[in-house]
Order: C-alpha cells, then sequence, then structure tokens
C-alpha cells in the first residue's frame, strides 16, 4: 500500500495526477467546481487534527471528490499560490507535499481498545482514503431525521437539508450524480434519494438557469399551429432539440403584424435563448438573441434564413407541364402576407418568359384568405372558371389549395387530370392520399426544421458562422393530378 501521487506538470490539465508514473484519469482539474461543496465540513475536520493544524495555518486546502476518489485542492494563502504536488503513503502515514516545501502529514491513530495498528487500507486507499479518514476519525454521523417539511411548505435543497442533517451542497451533489457524489458514502446517498422521493422533490429550474446561465429553451413563432406545412417543420424542430437536450415554446401569430413583433418580446421574458420563425414575415431585427427564419427572404441583422431554392422549384413544376404538352397554364399568386409569396413568383414568371408561355391577366388569380384551409383555394379556382379562360392546367400555391382547387373543378364538371392538370407545392402528408393523388413540389419540411434548430444551437453556442440564407433543394413529384392535356376537352358547367 505504497506509492505516491504526484502531480503532473507538463500533461493534460484536465487529468493532473499520476500514480507511479501512470497518469490517472479518475482525478478532476484542481479548479474543479465539485469541490466547494464539502469545503467548511471539511476544513473544520482538518483543524481537529493536530498533527496538521500548525501546517494548516500556512497553506489551507479543501477536499473534493470524482467520479471514483478523493482529490485534494489546495486554497490560495496570503502570500502566493500552494499547490498540492504530490500525495505521497509511506506505510501507515499520508503526506501532502505542496510546490513551496510545505508538507502536511497525517499518520491514523489506533482505535480506541485496540492494541493493533490499523491496516492503512482500512483508512485510505487511493480511491477514498481521506474521505475514509475523515469520516471514521472526525466525522460524526448523523442518521436520525430533522424536522420534516410542513404540509404545503416548499420542498427546497435546505428543507432536505434540515430533514437530513446535511448540507444542501451534499444534497445537490447526490441529486445531480456530480462528479463528487462518490465520496459520499452509500448509506447517505441512499437517504437523500429516499427523502427526495418522499417529498416529491423538484429542483428549481430558475435557480439551475441562474447557475449555468442557460434556459435550454428556444422560442419559435408559427402562422397556425394548424397548419401541415408549419407542423411538418415543428416536427424537425422538435427532434433536433429533443436530441439536443432542449425545450422549446411555441406560439401562432396568425399572420397578425401586431402579434409578430409582441410574441419575440414576450419569449424573451421567458428567457428563451433563440428564435426559430417557421413562414414568419419579419420586417426588422428580433434583437440581440440569434433567430432563424425558415422561408425567411429578407436579410436582417442576427437572422440566418432557411430557404428554399424557388428557381430551381419554379423550373421543375413548369417544365413538367410544358413537357407534357401544356402551353396554357394558369397561376395562382400567394398573398402578401406569405414569406414565399413574392420570391416564388417572380421564379415562375422568369421560367415562364424562358420557355417563352403566355401568362395572360385571366390565368392570374390573386389568393386573398388568410386560412390554412382548403377553402383558400376554392374560391380563386371558382373565380378562374368564371373568367373562361380555357386553360389546361393550373400551377397552386401549395397542397392546400390545390386540394380546394380539385373540388372546384368537380363541381363545374371538370375532371382532375383529365381536363385540368393541377401541380401543389410542399407534399404535405395528406398529398399522397388525396384523390386524385398530387403532383406537387416537395419541400422537405421535416429536414427544413431539423436544418433550422441545429444552426440556431450552433449559433447559441457560438460553434459556427453561417451565411444570411442557406439554401435546401426541391424535388418534383409525380403523381395522379398531371397528364398531357386533352384535345377533346368539352366544359361542361354544374348550376
Amino acid at each position: 500500500m505504497e506509492g505516491i501521487w504526484r502531480r503532473e506538470r507538463d500533461s493534460n490539465p484536465r487529468y493532473p495526477f499520476e500514480y507511479n508514473g501512470f497518469q490517472d484519469r479518475r482525478f478532476q482539474p484542481l479548479t474543479h467546481p465539485s469541490a466547494a461543496g464539502q469545503v467548511r465540513s471539511v476544513y473544520r475536520s482538518l483543524w481537529q487534527l493536530p498533527s496538521i493544524r500548525h501546517s494548516i495555518t500556512t497553506a489551507t486546502f479543501e477536499l473534493s471528490g470524482d467520479h471514483d476518489g478523493t482529490l485534494f485542492v489546495p486554497l490560495t494563502s496570503k502570500q502566493h499560490p500552494q499547490y498540492l504536488d504530490s500525495l505521497a503513503i509511506q506505510g501507515h502515514q499520508i503526506q501532502l507535499h505542496f510546490l513551496g516545501g510545505i508538507i502536511l502529514a497525517y499518520t491514523p491513530p489506533v482505535r480506541p481498545g485496540s492494541s493493533k495498528q490499523p491496516k492503512p487500507d482500512r483508512y485510505f486507499d487511493r480511491a477514498h482514503g481521506w474521505s475514509v479518514v475523515l469520516q471514521h476519525e472526525c466525522m460524526p454521523k448523523r442518521i436520525n431525521p430533522g424536522t420534516a417539511p410542513q404540509p404545503g411548505q416548499p420542498i427546497s435543497l435546505r428543507t432536505l437539508g434540515e430533514y437530513l442533517n446535511l448540507s444542501p451542497a451534499t444534497i445537490s451533489l447526490v441529486l445531480n450524480n456530480a462528479p463528487g457524489v462518490r465520496s459520499i458514502p452509500q448509506e447517505t446517498r441512499d437517504r437523500v434519494v429516499q427523502a427526495a422521493a418522499k417529498f416529491d422533490y423538484r429542483p428549481s429550474f430558475f435557480a439551475r438557469s441562474l447557475r449555468k446561465r442557460q434556459t435550454f429553451t428556444v422560442g419559435v413563432l408559427v402562422p397556425e399551429l394548424s397548419d401541415s406545412y408549419a407542423s411538418q417543420v415543428l416536427s424537425g424542430v422538435e427532434e433536433h432539440l429533443i436530441e439536443e437536450g432542449y425545450f422549446y415554446l411555441t406560439a401562432s401569430h396568425r399572420r397578425k403584424p401586431d402579434l409578430i413583433e409582441e410574441y419575440p418580446r414576450l419569449f424573451m421574458d421567458r428567457s428563451v435563448e433563440g428564435f426559430i420563425f417557421i413562414d414568419t414575415t419579419l420586417g426588422k431585427s428580433v434583437g440581440v438573441l440569434p433567430a432563424v427564419a425558415v422561408a425567411g427572404h429578407q436579410k436582417i441583422d442576427g437572422v440566418t434564413n432557411v430557404v428554399l431554392d424557388q428557381k430551381r422549384a419554379a423550373e421543375l413544376a413548369l417544365r413538367h407541364l410544358y413537357q407534357l404538352g401544356h402551353r396554357k397554364i394558369a397561376f395562382m399568386r400567394g398573398g402578401s402576407h406569405s414569406s414565399d409569396a413574392d420570391d416564388r413568383w417572380e421564379c415562375l414568371m422568369n421560367v415562364a418568359r424562358d420557355l417563352k408561355l403566355q401568362v395572360p391577366p385571366e390565368f392570374v388569380v390573386q389568393l386573398q384568405l388568410r386560412v390554412s384551409t382548403p377553402e383558400l383555394g376554392f374560391e380563386p379556382t371558382n373565380e378562374l372558371i368564371q373568367r373562361g379562360g380555357d386553360f389546361t392546367a393550373l400551377i397552386c400555391y401549395n397542397d392546400i389549395a390545390a386540394i380546394g382547387a380539385i373540388r372546384a373543378l368537380m363541381n363545374h364538371g371538370l375532371q382532375v387530370p383529365h381536363d385540368v392538370s393541377i401541380v401543389g407545392f410542399d407534399d404535405i402528408q395528406s398529398a399522397a392520399f388525396h384523390n386524385p393523388s398530387l403532383t406537387t413540389i416537395r419541400q422537405p419540411l421535416q429536414q427544413m426544421g431539423m436544418t433550422a434548430a441545429k444552426i440556431l444551437l450552433q449559433r447559441i453556442r457560438g460553434q459556427a458562422t453561417f451565411p444570411d440564407f442557406v439554401p435546401i433543394h426541391p424535388e418534383l413529384i409525380i403523381r395522379e393530378s398531371t397528364c398531357p392535356p386533352n384535345p377533346k376537352r368539352t366544359r361542361t358547367r354544374r348550376t
């Protein structure tokens, strides 16, 4: 049981000790915060040891635990810092050697009634040496419970400490499974866990947040929680946040400008660390916190935009219809309240010019409603039909509008796709199960949500920087709602 623990000066400071030349990775750094939990009790106990009391006046030190054992952490003297150089076990004596020539030595005394010197490993070993000595010789056990909390009294660490006759720091080490917990006897740990369960103790979220200076919470703003687009993006956001141990608060602004301006402030009042905006039109910066906008198209300080490549999406949709033989193509233009509307419309018109397609005014209808139901596309399609335009295909603003358009066409005796082909946008979950199933431009909505969450957390942690715009690539999904134009099509309206 003889050997020497020595501080390895040139090694990684995270593992500062070696045992007989072998670097021991069980020990924490000298400045590890787990030392704070046992300062007072150990310091008082060391004062009770006459053999080292004199030396303590020169250099005090405190005891701290780690996963596998006990670490001696020296404090600073008035003149200069004293660092632990080595811990030597010589026979029955423990010696602590500090840089600067200070040596603290302690020999475990013979137990009363015993004529034999105790074996060293009964009092100390590599993992639990001083904690065992101090517990056996200087720290009387307190096993009788103290005053129980009164009914309705808030349960805190101090309350549990008064009941168990333990310090709040010790209870915190046990309940948080902190690095120093193994230096606490198993019996004491069991008592702490049982008492916490008995009184239904819950850690204070705000206290923990203040201590760590983190809330692990972000705010997510959406147009409507029931919207299929937003719900799929939110699913991706949630998946990544759960993996990273983050929580999120969400609110729907229903595309009201005053709520879009007010909700970020309310999120900040609840100490979120950042924002994710889904299909939300921002007019200005949201402050100092990092933010990510899904389907954001404006360059705003502090905001990273995760956006679909609208030009590529327009090419996929129009070229698909063009290759099928369609030349009379009608369009739904999104409302100004939707963040994608203007950019998507501009890209569609640019591709139409490249294909030399004529887009007369009677083939264009503007969406007016701010809803997330098929009604969005129902009335606009009725308007197109009533204008008398002989269009053979219709590109809808999104899949929800496309479902409403199909119903309007059916009400006028037109079949999809034999009379009019329909192309949607987004590829929401119900698009594949509608009758007919929708040909659409797929936005990888869940992937966009995960990307937004990943970018936000990296920005919160200061791990990376990102450009103002992060593009996402679309995909054409061909299903049953498109086919070549029918040259024998006749319009029959139902009255």
